[in-house]
């Protein structure tokens, strides 16, 4: 690193005497407490922290466990999530497995402060670089941690002062982005229940009574590319919204097989009945574009306008009863003839174009603050991002001229490690 601050210095992780050990694989996995908690990777999150959400357990009695002031680094992960990083401070005993490893540094370094200095490279890709690439995953050795990363050291008081000042900025932040986050789910309930008065004393019928097109996708997933014509997957409809730009690219052979049971239309219906399931939005004019899986189309007769059946899907009135067919935990699904027997409220045509009108009206204003509270969290995760980049600079906190500098402390630790093994030299550290 360049430009240290006065009284830094750098060194390898190796340098400075940080021990790390790797966890245990386990196959015998239990959620009902029998043994001691086994962490894995979900259980380090994406702010750097540790997250017992979800624990499973393992009875076994080796010795690799940890304590109060341990730092857990993700060594195998995706290239993307590899390099999470958490300072352990829990009570009791925990285990951890083969994709974590436990770091344990001397005193001269403090454990918070190594902890969010790896999280931040984390943050920054940094172990994108380092790490072993594997078929769907990757990894960072031991070895590798220990002999290239290099940590940039202040003084043990003055890592003490930024580990402070850290907390005190980021739980602000924290509180911010957990008020945002409850403000995103009450707009998900205001925007599925605002409209429910809209379609309540008109008489109903099954949706499949009301539709005499209704086709399933082929059930296979088409294979992707980069370019071609877009396959509408149940994450492309969400809210009711259609997201061609992000949606997964066919080429022609693809899409003909699937739309081998039909083209979708203009004025067609399409709809998510899987992972992300019960949205619904309408074929725009001019569009082409087929269906990859979990996915069916609708075509409602003359009774009903398009946008008026893709309204009350999206609604709390259609959300419900999505909800109540769905089944399965780890992949939700919603069977075709469960969709079929969807009560769909059927006002004259007038009355639907009135309701359509309003329901895009009020929607218009739903996206125009979930925009904002969105624009709001990046703005907050650019600032943790800054308030990060000045802790590691030395620009967080002043520095205190009566600190002991950081040369002085690793100088210490050779010192220790000539006397635990003499002539084996010294190792660089950079100032």
């Amino acid at each position: 690193m360049s430009g240290l601050a006065p009284g830094w210095v750098e060194a390898t992780l190796g340098e400075l005497g940080v021990e790390a050990q790797s966890g245990f694989p386990s196959g015998k996995h239990n959620a009902t407490g029998r043994g001691v908690p086994h962490l894995r990777p979900m259980n380090v999150d994406r702010l750097g922290r540790i997250d017992l959400g979800e624990i499973k357990y393992v009875e076994d009695d080796r010795d690799r466990r940890l304590r109060a002031g341990d730092v857990l680094f993700n060594n195998t992960n995706s290239p993307a999530l590899i390099g999470k990083t958490a300072y352990f401070d829990k009570a009791g005993d925990f285990a951890f497995s083969n994709h974590m490893t436990r770091l344990r540094a001397p005193d001269v370094v403090e454990g918070k402060y190594l902890a969010a200095y790896l999280h931040t490279l984390w943050m920054h890709g940094v172990f994108r670089r380092l790490c072993n690439h594997h078929v769907n995953q990757a990894s960072v050795s031991s070895k590798r941690l220990l002999g290239e990363l290099v940590l940039a050291l202040p003084p043990l008081n003055e890592q003490r002062r930024i580990v402070a000042a850290i907390e005190e900025h980021l739980s602000r932040l924290d509180a911010g982005e957990a008020a945002l986050e409850t403000g995103l789910r009450r707009l998900e309930v205001f925007g599925e229940a605002a409209d429910s008065e809209l379609y309540r004393g008109w008489d109903a019928k099954p949706l499949g009574s009301i539709c005499p097109v209704f086709v399933d996708c082929p059930h296979r997933t088409p294979s992707y590319g980069a370019e071609g014509i877009p396959a509408l997957r149940p994450r492309d409809v969400v809210r009711g919204r259609l997201r061609l730009d992000t949606a997964a690219r066919v080429d022609r052979s693809e899409f003909e097989i699937q739309t081998v049971r039909r083209v979708p239309t203009e004025g067609d219906v399409v709809y998510s009945r899987e992972l992300s399931f019960g949205w619904a939005v309408v074929v725009p004019p001019g569009a082409e574009l087929c269906l990859s899986q979990g996915m069916v189309i609708f075509r409602p007769d003359d009774s009903m306008l398009p946008e008026f059946l893709a309204s009350v899907l999206n609604s709390a009135v259609g959300r419900g009863q999505a909800k109540a067919a769905a089944t399965g935990s780890a992949h939700p699904h919603i069977n075709l003839r469960d969709i079929r027997e969807y009560d769909i409220p059927v006002p004259p045509l007038s009355e639907q174009r009135r309701i359509v009108a309003e329901v895009e009206e009020r929607l218009s204003k739903i996206d125009a603050m979930r925009a904002s509270i969105e624009r709001a969290q990046r703005r907050s995760q650019t600032l943790r991002s800054a308030i990060l980049k000045r802790a590691f600079r030395g620009e967080l906190v002043p520095q205190d001229p009566a600190d002991e500098p950081a040369e002085a402390l690793v100088a210490h630790i050779r010192a220790e490690r000539d006397t635990a093994a003499p002539g084996l030299g010294h190792r660089r550290v950079r100032a």
